[in-house]
C-alpha cells in the first residue's frame, strides 16, 4: 500500500508503478523512497498542468510603458518537474532506452532467429 503522506496523485501513481515495476522484475523495498520521490513528482507534474491549463502559459503586467507578456512560473516549474521525473523514469528502466541498460528478470528469453541467421 503506498506511504500515507503521499497526496491522491501519487497514492494513485504508486499503485500503478508498483504493479508495472513488480511486473517487470525490478521492484525491491530499497526501491520504496526513490519510488516515492517518483510518485510526488508526478503528483505535482498533474498539479502543474491543472495550474497552466486554468491560469494559462503567460500572463500580462501593466507597465508605465504599456503592458508585459510573461511565462507563468508554473511553466518552468512544469519543465523542471519533467526533467526530474524523466531522470526517475530513466533510473527504473521505464523509457525505452533505459530498458536496455536495466536487468530485467522476465524468465528465460527466447531464441532470437537472427542469432541463428547472424551468428
Amino acid at each position: 500500500s503506498p506511504p500515507a503522506h503521499l497526496s491522491d496523485w501519487g497514492k494513485v501513481a504508486w499503485g500503478r508503478l508498483t504493479v508495472l515495476l513488480d511486473g517487470m522484475g525490478i521492484l525491491t523495498v530499497a526501491d520504496s523512497l526513490a519510488l516515492e520521490r517518483l510518485c510526488d513528482i508526478y503528483a505535482d507534474i498533474l498539479q502543474l498542468r491543472l495550474t497552466i491549463a486554468d491560469e494559462g502559459r503567460t500572463y500580462t503586467v501593466q507597465t508605465e510603458g504599456g503592458f508585459l507578456i510573461k511565462a507563468n512560473p508554473a511553466v518552468a516549474m512544469l519543465a523542471d518537474a519533467d526533467r526530474r521525473f524523466k531522470s526517475y523514469l530513466v533510473e527504473f528502466g521505464l523509457t525505452p532506452a533505459a530498458r536496455t541498460k536495466v536487468k530485467v528478470d522476465g524468465g528465460e528469453k527466447e531464441e532470437d532467429p537472427l542469432n541463428q541467421f547472424f551468428g
